[in-house]
């Protein structure tokens, strides 16, 4: 090896690090303090315990990400770092750092005409780091002094070198074609398409020292090319490949999803906790995680674990869905009040009707009944699908007659049910229900469409995870929906939010469908408002 000083020797710390001072690089120590002197000097937080404090970086922030990145440099002076890859956790001041760097970037890099862009999946995201950008330069006299805020654009201008910063993203006016950006920072990389990635990868090649940041939290993806470039930074992290020399990677996440109930993990993964996020609400966190769902499980691995999942999980093991089966008569349920909702899916196949009664206690009774046409059961046993026949028998599914559903005969019933209990509204999937809403609405009955969304669904299918787990739904314990509460998986976005996945999962799931918009409509009659928004995207 090369004649090493002794503060390169010092950063050392990988075979990469090796070949890179072979090959002539050093470590620059004044010039990566600088980076720490302008947060410390310049910067204040704008939130939390921290907010109105200088900016002191963390100790991985400077030891892992801010140091080695600003601090190598290469034979001609330059940084020898082009790209970075920093795989963290939420809540472990991701946004806060990027801010920073931005602000940095466009302020101090040394760039006449610098072009700063904060890239993001849409412009929303985008935002998150732009107003962190915002109120850091409200809350400094000196950065206030000389940039120019551009509110409208998401536009920080720096007049004396004619430099800026703004929002980049797909749904953005300004593509990633002809922009010269000399620093890049992409925001939750996860959730980037490939599109969008190609558009920037090239946007830095007519700087001297371009360089792009991708800070991200695992996502749930993993046919993504979030994913794709996980896997990439890992094998090299692993050994399995060879280094990028200009690329710098950092990962925190626990081992496995095997481990996720040890604190051990919970530190390898979160570097900032005990400082950006409290051990007291780390720990609630995976109180909540533990005592719920599969998906509610995966969030937490994903989130604060920064392990990646699929974004279709197991829903409730059906164990819970049986504990909380409890049949009543029509006389228990005699004036109380009901809503209802009923999934017509398809002519070939199962429909389901739902009532949701609100009990005394403050519980809600469900209430199913399932059609499906005498055919269907044929067609299931040629297709090695469970049969339907021992519920036809058992009287559990109505069968009508011929190789469709008949929707008269569910129509007729829906009515009789109302008439024998009022039923307040009804929800309903419009897909294929014109005809016989219209009928139901003839004869008096209030119906509601119920747009098969992601955010419709959200709120009902939290609170029916939190219902059945703390036993404050009862059923009728039929067993048809017994058996589709075990075939629902459920989808997750990047928000969290939560939808039955009809196309992922194991079989039918009419009734759950069913029972999630009459618990909807249950919740809104309990509080006498609206949650939902119908205008999202369709349910796959």
């Amino acid at each position: 090896m090369a004649r090493i000083d002794q503060v390169t020797r010092k950063w050392i710390r990988s075979k990469a690090d090796e070949v890179a001072v072979e090959s002539g690089c050093r470590f620059d120590l004044p010039a990566a303090d600088r980076v720490r002197k302008f947060f410390a000097n310049l910067l204040r937080h704008s939130k939390g315990d921290f907010a109105g404090k200088p900016f002191e970086l963390l100790d991985w922030q400077w030891q892992d990400l801010v140091a080695p990145l600003f601090g190598w440099k290469r034979p001609d002076g330059t940084r020898r770092y082009r790209q970075a890859d920093a795989w963290v956790p939420k809540k472990n001041g991701k946004s806060t750092l990027c801010a920073g760097l931005v602000l940095y970037g466009l302020c101090c890099d040394g760039e006449q005409g610098a072009e700063v862009y904060g890239a993001a999946a849409d412009r929303t995201q985008g935002q998150i780091i732009y107003r962190e950008v915002e109120r850091m330069v409200s809350q400094s006299p000196a950065l206030s002094a000389h940039l120019t805020l551009v509110s409208s654009r998401s536009r920080v201008v720096y007049p004396r070198t004619g430099s800026y910063y703004e929002v980049l993203s797909k749904d953005s006016k300004k593509t990633g074609h002809g922009i010269n950006a000399s620093l890049l920072v992409v925001d939750e990389l996860h959730v980037v398409d490939r599109v969008l990635w190609n558009t920037i990868a090239y946007a830095k090649a007519a700087r001297k020292q371009p360089l792009s940041i991708a800070i991200s939290t695992a996502g749930n993806d993993v046919t993504s090319f979030g994913y794709e470039r996980y896997r990439e930074d890992k094998r090299i992290l692993d050994g399995e490949v060879e280094p990028i020399p200009h690329r710098l990677i950092l990962l925190y996440q626990a081992d496995s999803n095997d481990v996720w109930e040890d604190p051990a993990q919970w530190e390898k993964a979160n570097p900032s906790l005990g400082e950006t996020i409290t051990r007291e609400s780390f720990e609630e966190d995976f109180d909540e995680a533990k005592k719920g769902s599969a998906g509610v499980q995966a969030n937490f691995k994903q989130l604060r674990l920064n392990l990646w999942q699929d974004s279709v999980n197991a829903w409730l093991p059906v164990e819970e869905w049986d504990a909380c089966a409890n049949p009543r008569t029509d006389e228990e349920l005699d004036g109380l009040p009901c809503t209802g909702g009923f999934d017509l899916a398809s002519k070939l196949d199962l429909c389901a009707w739902c009532r949701a009664y609100r009990l005394e206690s403050g519980k809600i009774y469900l209430r199913f009944r399932f059609w499906c046409p005498e055919e269907a059961d044929n067609r299931r046993q040629r297709a090695n699908k469970a049969l339907l026949k021992p519920w036809i028998i058992s009287g559990h599914i109505t069968a009508t007659p011929g190789n469709v559903t008949d929707y008269d005969a569910i129509e007729q019933a829906i009515k009789a049910d109302h008439e024998a209990a009022p039923v307040e509204v009804i929800a309903f999937d419009p897909w294929n229900a014109t005809q016989i809403v219209g009928h139901l609405q003839e004869e008096g009955l209030y119906l509601e469409e119920f747009a098969q969304t992601i955010k419709n669904f959200n709120e009902p299918m939290k609170e029916a995870e939190r219902l059945i787990l703390a036993r404050g739904i009862e059923h009728d314990g039929n067993p048809v929906m017994r058996w589709q509460m075990g075939n629902v998986m459920a989808r997750t976005d990047t928000n969290g939010n939560s939808r039955p996945d009809k196309a992922k999962s194991q079989d039918k799931i009419d009734g759950v469908v069913s029972m999630l918009m009459a618990l909807a409509k249950a919740l809104q009659a309990g509080d006498g408002s609206s949650h939902y928004d119908d205008n999202d995207v369709e349910m796959g």
